[in-house]
C-alpha cells in the first residue's frame, strides 16, 4: 500500500510539475523567456526525484523484508515459547504425580519403621527374657550339680 502511495504522489507531482512551476503545458515547448531552461531544470529535478524515489523504494523493500524476518522470527519464537510452556506444565504435573508416589512410599516407610520398632522393641524383651531364663539354668545346673555331689556323697556313705 505504501508503494501505491509513493507511486500516485510522483505520478501527481510529474503532471503537475508545470503548474506548480508555472509552466502553462500548452507554451510548455515553445521558449518563451528562459521556459525551455525552467524546463530542463525540472526535468533534472524529475530525474533526481525518480532517482531517490527508487532508492527510497529499495529502502523500504528492505525495510518490509526485515519486517517479514521479524515476523516470521517473532512466530517462531512464540511457537518455542509455547512448547516450553508445555513441557513445562508436563513436568511440573509429574513432579506433582511423584511427590504424590513419593508421600504414599513416605506413609508406607513410616509404618514399616513403626512395625519394626514394635519388634525390635519385642525382640529384646524377649532376649532380656531368654537371658533371665538362662540365669535360671544355670542356677538350676549349679543346684543340680550341689544335690548331684550330695547324692553321690550319701550314695557314698551308703556304701560304706
Amino acid at each position: 500500500m505504501n508503494k501505491f502511495f509513493l507511486i500516485v504522489t510522483m505520478s501527481i507531482i510529474l503532471s503537475s510539475g508545470f503548474g506548480i512551476s508555472g509552466i502553462n503545458p500548452a507554451y510548455a515547448f515553445l521558449d518563451f523567456g528562459g521556459w525551455e531552461s525552467k524546463y530542463k531544470s525540472l526535468l533534472a529535478e524529475n530525474e533526481e526525484l525518480k532517482r531517490e524515489l527508487g532508492q527510497l523504494e529499495r529502502k523500504l523493500d528492505k525495510i518490509l523484508k526485515l519486517y517479514e524476518n521479524k515476523s516470521k522470527d517473532n512466530k517462531a519464537l512464540n511457537n518455542k515459547i509455547s512448547s516450553l510452556e508445555d513441557k513445562s506444565a508436563h513436568w511440573k504435573n509429574q513432579t506433582y504425580y511423584y511427590y504424590d508416589k513419593l508421600n504414599l512410599a513416605n506413609s508406607k516407610y513410616s509404618e514399616k519403621l513403626s512395625e519394626y520398632n514394635n519388634l525390635a522393641d519385642d525382640y529384646k524383651k524377649i532376649d532380656r527374657a531368654y537371658d533371665e531364663q538362662v540365669d535360671q539354668y544355670n542356677e538350676l545346673a549349679q543346684d543340680y550339680k550341689k544335690i548331684d555331689r550330695a547324692y553321690d556323697e550319701q550314695v557314698d556313705q551308703y556304701n560304706e
